[in-house]
């Protein structure tokens, strides 16, 4: 499949606006710990650090992906659908800290 048909272009005026606490912005931009499968029985665990993110209020947006062909065949899916939200933040330098394993 061509991967001219992945695309994302979003439209802003450029003012950074105030990240507002309980948001889904704030969710996801300040979301710090992550998990990876392993296998079965075993994922890890591991904290992301950065500073807060600039984010900018979004005007427009255009999303021309091939989900299927990014993902696997059962995201195929989401190519015919709207996105619940769109945002944009500008993000920094992280660290990926404190890894653990954790088995079942």
């Amino acid at each position: 499949m061509s991967s001219k048909w992945n695309s994302i272009e979003v439209k802003t005026n450029g003012k950074k606006l105030k990240l507002e606490p309980d948001s889904e912005t704030e969710f996801i931009t300040e979301h710090y710990w992550g998990y990876a499968k392993v296998n079965n029985s075993r994922t890890n665990e591991y904290e992301v650090t950065h500073p807060r993110w600039d984010i900018y209020d979004v005007e427009d947006y255009k999303i021309d992906l091939n989900y299927g062909s990014l993902y696997g065949e059962k995201f195929n899916f989401l190519s015919k659908k709207d996105p619940n939200s769109v945002m944009l933040a500008e993000g920094s330098v992280i660290t990926v800290e404190n890894k653990k394993s954790i088995n079942k």
